[in-house]
């Protein structure tokens, strides 16, 4: 990360480095802006009010703001102090998105149509992945995707017509990738490829397939198998590498999550189950 002024940090993600991320914390200054690239925009406090297409809008937390080449935004009034994070997109990226999912021409934003919510969500989900550079290369590759698909589905000219993704023979070639290589490090290029479909449509057939992205699924995999390990007296430290995690702080959090307990306590139970079973 660096910064320059003392509210305001400009880092990229190892997992994606064609995006410039940009984090302004409490900040009270109107600003004047030129976009040479697209923005998507997530508000975490505060509210403003600006200037766009000829109208004056207000932002809060939640909304979805977002920029596109060419066009100039200006701050009118901002109503509280602001923290803001955006991710700026070259067009390149944008234009390659757009091509898959079946558009024509450049990409031009307008108010959300069905879907704007579920746009926003993504959004921010992705802006919470991009602020975490210890986060999985599958996991930061979906949440970008998805916020593009989604950005792109709702908020653009044009869309193509709204159709269900469904794939069973591409997703289960990725669930039979995601099974064979969790322990190694996952992207979602290289199980795109595996299951013959662009990243887009899989990430879409996938959550309509199993209610989940890919990295959510590898993580129940990965943990799952964990179990298996633990359960056999392999040390928590060893189970969390043996499993394609990072370290040991990294499963201890999905396992609460995924299990509602820590592998240290699992592993004792489990080991106490086999001991009896042995005696018995």
């Amino acid at each position: 990360m660096s910064e320059l002024a003392s509210n305001v940090t400009y880092f990229r993600h190892p997992a994606a480095p064609d995006l410039e991320i940009i984090h302004v914390e409490d900040d009270t200054q109107l600003r004047e802006t030129y976009a040479d690239a697209y923005a998507f925009v997530a508000l975490y406090s505060g509210a403003f009010d600006g200037w766009y297409r000829g109208a004056r809008r207000t932002w809060a937390p939640g909304s979805l703001k977002l920029k596109e080449p060419g066009n100039l935004y200006r701050d009118l009034h901002i109503h509280a102090p602001i923290t803001v994070q955006v991710a700026r997109i070259p067009a390149s990226v944008v234009e390659r998105a757009a091509q898959a999912l079946g558009f024509r021409g450049s990409v031009h934003f307008q108010e959300p149509r069905e879907g704007g919510a579920i746009a926003a969500q993504r959004v921010y989900a992705m802006h919470s992945a991009l602020g975490d550079l210890h986060a999985e290369a599958l996991v930061v590759e979906t949440r970008v995707t998805e916020a593009l698909d989604a950005v792109l589905s709702s908020c653009a000219e044009f869309a193509p017509s709204a159709t269900q993704v469904r794939a069973p023979v591409a997703v289960h070639r990725a669930r039979e990738y995601l099974r064979e290589h969790l322990d190694q490090k996952v992207t979602l290029d290289a199980l795109a490829a595996h299951a013959g479909m662009d990243k887009f449509h899989l990430t879409r057939a996938f959550r309509h397939s199993l209610g989940a992205p890919p990295y959510e699924y590898l993580t129940h995999l990965r943990i799952g198998r964990a179990c298996q390990l633990l359960s056999k007296g392999m040390p928590a430290g060893d189970t969390a590498y043996a499993v394609g995690l990072y370290d040991q702080s990294q499963l201890n959090r999905h396992f609460r999550r995924l299990m509602g307990t820590t592998p240290a306590h699992y592993a004792r139970c489990t080991s106490i189950k086999s001991a009896r079973r042995g005696t018995g």
